[in-house]
């Protein structure tokens, strides 16, 4: 699954692997989802706009998660912890679909003004 929103001239798009209508469910939830090839073609556009830094995954998990101690509660919380603690490392943001990831990053926290929810 792929998901971007926010760069100029791209707007909202989803894909997954078999593209629309591969999946009914997949297709009811991402009605616009493109075929894995246009998503390809994207994913290069996307990384040559100017906007766009990539951030290796140069941290361990113990130091990424480390804002998160006592707030994971199960091993789907892993991923989330390390991708906010990427974000905060690189003074970035994290966008995401999952509103359950606010589960990490209480009201106030650091962690919290560096989520942006998508679709909400």
């Amino acid at each position: 699954m792929v998901c971007c929103q926010g760069l100029s001239g791209v707007g909202n798009l989803s894909v997954h692997p078999g593209g629309p209508g591969a999946n009914p469910l997949e297709s009811s939830i991402f009605p616009h989802a493109l075929a894995l090839d246009d998503a390809l073609r994207l994913l290069d556009l996307t990384t040559k706009h100017s906007g766009h830094q990539f951030w290796s995954d140069s941290l361990s998990v113990h130091e990424a998660g480390s804002h998160a101690q006592g707030r994971v509660v199960g091993h789907q919380q892993i991923t989330d912890a390390y991708l906010i603690g990427l974000a905060l490392r690189n003074k970035g943001k994290l966008a995401t679909l999952d509103q359950r990831i606010y589960a990490l990053a209480p009201i106030g926290s650091p962690q919290h003004s560096i989520l942006e929810l998508i679709g909400q």
